[in-house]
């Protein structure tokens, strides 16, 4: 019997062609067809028409950039921001907000269905900023040097190359103002700081980290490759802890480590404090400058509310990923005990530190990898309400394992990867009921997504 005919794609590298554009894919990038061939487009806008050059094919699918726009699209907007193509940041600034989250939402369906095989999910409105810019409250700089000049900046879109940004649209503007202060200082040093090197493994700077809260406070931190970094930073730390007037302190962290992990173990303060305060959902949190929390305490606060809501007075809460507890902590006064399981030492520290700073007496921190903890906690805790806030991985097939084994009369998923979160949902649903699913645009502008999910079992 002969084969199939393979399919030879009607496009190649160079080739200029016209499309409409017809839709959004998760990760950013525009959607076309050319002779019913997909083509994903980045930058591109839904409803025009553009001329674009084909960069890539392969067997199935090709990749194009825009040369011009043929006709403009209804959902079009002029992006504020200068930077907007280059930079990596954003994805879709150019789009009308409202079609961003329409998009979002048909993306968290299709992907409900089709990988997490179930149909008809009920998919509540979307949790949104009252504005979708300036919501950020971390930021995580890289660095490069630009005509004898250190520049802060990020990286360009899909690649390595770094950018310089003057001011970023989507973060606070406490953050955009200290930035400037802080090139400003590290290029009238004395004795200029080395710019580290990925592949040469060399130099002294690897990237300046800037924290905001909602009183208006920064916390800036310098991360270095040794110790020995502190005092040749101490010079630019004292110029900026004078001209910053809301700097609530000035740190350096020390990673020594290859790789693209920002943060490593160890920080020591320059100036001022090592922390900053954010004061959300009731809740004074300590955080460092690698403590994981959420880019908004604005979201935190709905999604705090969105735990209360459904695990009731009296519930034990067993927070997996817990970082510094963020997300059950403020529940303290409804609940009868709060377990966290972090696997990071310096958030469990925090996590103390939030506690004793805001008299909680029942919650506890246990120190593991969540998929190393879940099952024993589950055994002992038969009653509990289990919350997970995984990495965009997903859960570990342990944790799976141990919900299917155990059934908690309650599973909260917050996911920040829809994709991953329907995977789950496919080990999970022959389980768990799954009551909805609330869409959260945590990150506005860009094609990541947040949502949060209620799972009970049949």
């Amino acid at each position: 019997m002969a084969g199939k005919t393979k399919q030879v794609p009607p496009v190649k590298p160079g080739q200029e062609i016209e499309v409409q554009i017809d839709g959004l894919a998760y990760g950013g990038d525009a959607t076309a067809r050319y002779k019913g061939f997909a083509i994903f487009i980045p930058y591109a806008v839904p409803g025009s028409v553009v001329l674009a050059r084909v960069t890539e094919v392969k067997s199935n699918f090709g990749s194009a950039r825009v040369v011009r726009v043929i006709k403009e699209s209804p959902d079009y907007i002029k992006p504020v921001c200068p930077h907007f193509g280059v930079c990596g940041g954003c994805d879709w600034l150019n789009i009308k907000y409202e079609t961003q989250l329409k998009y979002k939402a048909e993306q968290i369906r299709h992907m409900t269905e089709t990988i997490g095989g179930v149909k008809g999910a009920k998919i509540n409105p979307f949790v949104t900023y009252k504005n979708p810019l300036h919501y950020r409250a971390r930021s995580q700089y890289k660095l490069k040097m630009e005509k004898g000049k250190i520049r802060l900046g990020f990286y360009r879109a899909r690649s390595h190359d770094i950018t310089a940004v003057n001011r970023c649209f989507i973060l606070k503007e406490e953050i955009n103002n200290a930035a400037f202060e802080v090139q400003a200082a590290l290029n009238s040093m004395k004795r200029p700081v080395k710019i580290y090197d990925e592949r040469s493994s060399r130099g002294t700077l690897r990237h300046v980290s800037i924290r905001a809260n909602s009183a208006g406070e920064v916390l800036i931190t310098f991360v270095v490759v040794a110790k020995a970094a502190k005092e040749m930073l101490k010079e630019p730390a004292a110029v900026i802890m004078k001209k910053i007037r809301n700097a609530a302190g000035i740190t350096i962290n020390i990673n020594k480590e290859p790789g693209n992990a920002v943060f490593g173990p160890v920080d020591m303060v320059l100036e001022g404090k090592g922390y900053i305060t954010e004061r959300a959902a009731g809740i004074d949190f300590i955080l460092g400058p690698a403590s994981f929390f959420q880019v908004s305490p604005e979201i935190l606060e709905i999604m705090a509310g969105y735990v209360a809501e459904r695990s009731g007075r009296g519930a034990v809460l067993i927070d997996l990923y817990g970082g510094v507890g963020a997300l059950t902590v403020p529940l303290h006064k409804e609940s009868r005990e709060i377990i966290v399981v972090e696997s990071d030492r310096q958030n469990t520290s925090r996590f103390d530190e939030i506690a004793r700073r805001n008299s909680v007496r029942n919650c506890r921190v246990i120190n593991e990898k969540a998929e190393y903890a879940v099952e024993k906690l589950l055994a002992e805790k038969k009653d509990a309400v289990v919350v997970v806030d995984p990495p965009r991985k997903g859960l570990h097939p342990r944790i799976i394992q141990a919900l299917r084994h155990r059934r908690p009369r309650l599973l909260i998923y917050i996911s920040c990867n829809p994709a991953t979160f329907a995977r789950d949902l496919s080990g999970l649903k022959d389980v768990f009921n799954l009551e909805g699913i609330t869409p959260v645009d945590q990150f506005a502008q860009t094609y990541h997504c947040e949502l949060m999910a209620a799972l009970r079992p049949k």
